[in-house]
Order: structure tokens, then sequence, then C-alpha cells
């Protein structure tokens, strides 16, 4: 009975400590009009109802990105924080809608609207399913032209890096320029090794700022102390705004120190070392033996390990 009682208190205390997020309805379905506006809402929940931050955002990656472009004035919060307390346990958001002339490529397009905590200090919170609403756009035919494509602000004009040593820092360029009549800001690239068609390890460049035509290399940088000697693929990612570029390159490793050749050899040296150990100890124990069995043979009293056979025979005599 203790036991149980132990148990149901825990589970609360880790309930308690659990912050799930919801947002309601699941889905809005939305059809496409030249210049039209209109706005929608969204209930954002705090179950079970607690203190702290939210983020509200809207997520374009399950748009094609060769389009995202276009759809990223589509939609707008009134509101992009909200902070909970106990006796908050939900709040509305209004989402502004306002459509361009058109769009180049008809169909249905998905934007998502969504809540997640802002953790600060570290705090375990967790984020159920469902933490986002998915809004279907869909434009007819009549509304699409590939006129109203928007052209992309940014290029990845090459991925490359130079060969390196194992366990030497590997440097990877990804040289861009920016189309665009703006700044671009906050601009980074990530680069992801690929060996046996599985991601190696992955870096990210720093963050900048891009002026309109200038050509920029971001650099990532990678330590190959455990990389294989091989030909490692590149997969460089470039990241502005809504947007994102992607681009390929190869980095060669080739033997160096520290290589699996350098391993091998001090792993044989190792082994060597053992083995004279092991004849050290084998040569101590016969010097012990030899000893004690000299010891033996002078019938020395008081040495270690030496036995006085005189006294046996002194016992014998009638």
């Amino acid at each position: 009975m203790i036991k149980l009682k132990f148990i149901i208190i825990f589970i609360f205390l880790l309930l308690n400590n659990v912050y799930a997020l919801g947002v309601s309805p699941g889905s809005i379905n939305l059809n496409f009009k030249p210049e039209d506006i209109g706005s929608f809402e969204i209930e954002v929940v705090n179950s079970p109802p607690k203190d702290g931050d939210v983020e509200v955002y809207i997520s374009f990656l399950a748009i094609n990105e060769t389009i995202r472009e276009e759809f990223k004035d589509v939609l707008n919060l009134d509101k992009t924080k909200i902070s909970f307390t106990k006796d908050i346990p939900s709040e509305k958001i209004k989402v502004l809608v306002k459509y361009p002339k058109g769009f180049s490529k008809a169909g249905i397009h998905e934007l998502n609207v969504g809540a997640r905590p802002i953790v600060e200090g570290g705090e375990g919170l967790a984020t159920r399913a469902g933490s986002e609403v998915r809004v279907f756009l869909n434009v007819s035919d009549a509304y699409a032209n590939p006129r109203f494509a928007i052209p992309k602000k940014l290029s990845i004009l090459s991925v490359s890096a130079k060969p390196v040593k194992q366990g030497e820092k590997a440097e990877v360029e990804i040289q861009i320029k920016s189309e665009a009549e703006e700044v671009l800001k906050k601009v980074y690239g990530r680069v992801k090794l690929v060996y046996n068609g599985q991601d190696l390890a992955s870096a990210d460049t720093k963050i900048e700022d891009i002026f309109p035509g200038e050509t920029r290399v971001l650099t990532a940088i990678f330590y190959t102390n455990s990389f294989p000697i091989t030909s490692l693929p590149l997969n460089a990612e470039v990241f502005y705004g809504n947007s994102i570029e992607r681009g390929t390159g190869m980095l060669t490793i080739i033997q160096g120190v520290g290589s699996e050749e350098s391993q091998i050899c001090k792993s044989s040296k190792c082994s060597w070392c053992w083995f004279w150990i092991a004849i050290l100890i084998v040569i101590i124990i016969i010097i012990l033996y030899l000893w004690l069995f000299r010891g033996k043979g002078k019938g020395g009293g008081g040495s270690f390990g030496s036995y006085d056979f005189s006294s046996e025979s002194k016992e014998e005599e009638p």
C-alpha cells in the first residue's frame, strides 16, 4: 500500500513538471482569391495550467523551396508571444491573411502555424504532438502563372574543401552570392558529412548579413580525428529568411599523423610492452625460486624459506 502511494505521488510530481502545449483547430482550408484579405483564429491551450512564455510562429517548410518565397507574406500573426499563468488555460491568436496577385504554381500548398515553449534555464518542458495547425491553401489553375514567380535572392556558387590529413582541422567553404536588392539578414550555412549513406557529422557557419550583389564565403569547421580515410560527400544548406539553398561538394581525408596506421603501430608497441613485462615477471619468479632453493641447500638458519632438517633427525634418535 505504501509503495502504491509512493508511485501515485511520483507520477503526480512528474506530470506537474511537464508543460504540454496544444493548438486548435487541427487544420484550416483556404481558397485563394487575388489580393483578398481575411483572417482566422487559432487557440493555444496551456495544459496543465502553468506559468510560462510561449512562442507562436509560422512555418513554410512544407512548401516546395522553389516557390517558398511567394508565400512568406500570406500569413501574419497579431502576436508572436504569449505569457501564460496558472489562471490562463488558453489564449486565442488572430492570423491575418493577405493574398498577392497570384502564384506561379497551382495546387494545394500547406503552411503551418504553431506554438512552442520558450525554455529558459534548462527547465524540462514537453510539447505534445499536434502543436501546429495545418493551413491548406488551394490555388486554382486560373490564378497560377509563371510570371508570379519570385526569383531566388541568393545563389550557392560552390562548396569546396581542401584535402586534409586525418586528425587535422578541415574547413568547408560555401561561396554564395546575393541576388537580392536588399540586405539579407541572418544568413548562415549548415554542412553535413555523409559516410555510407548516413550523416557522419554536421557543423554550422557563423550568422552574417549579406549586402546586395555581394559574394561571400561561409566557413564550416570540422575536426577529423575520428573520420575515416576516404572522400566524404558534403551536403550544404544556406538559410536566409524562410528560404533554403542547397549545394554539394567533397572532402578528402588522407593518411597522416593519428591515422589508422599510426594507431596500429601504437597498438603493436603496446602488445610488445606487455610481452616484455610478462617475461620480466617470469624471470623474477625464477630468481626467487632459485634463491629459495639455494637457501635450502645451505641449510642456513634464519634464511627466508629455509628448513632445518637436523631437528627432525635429533627427534628420531632414541
